[in-house]
């Protein structure tokens, strides 16, 4: 989570395995790791555009708009 919330939208970063992965990546498989930590959605939300869809490990496919509001619902602080 803390790597993906460092990079741009648009960066990559190497891993330890010798993979990249994308902020977007990153917040996924913090999403599959933990699925009930707002940060991750309200993060993967912002590497969203306002238009764009994802799917989710769960298999649900979002758009940023509900990424946002998972977060709201999943930790109330969020709405501010």
């Amino acid at each position: 989570y803390y790597l993906a919330s460092l990079l741009l939208p648009s960066e990559s970063v190497l891993l330890s395995d010798g993979t990249t992965a994308t902020a977007r990546r990153l917040f996924l498989n913090a999403i599959e790791l933990n699925p009930s930590i707002a940060n991750f959605y309200s993060g993967l939300g912002s590497t969203l555009s306002p238009t764009e869809k994802i799917a989710l490990p769960s298999g649900e496919t979002v758009t940023q708009r509900r990424c946002f509001q998972k977060a709201v619902e999943l930790d109330h602080t969020h709405a501010i």
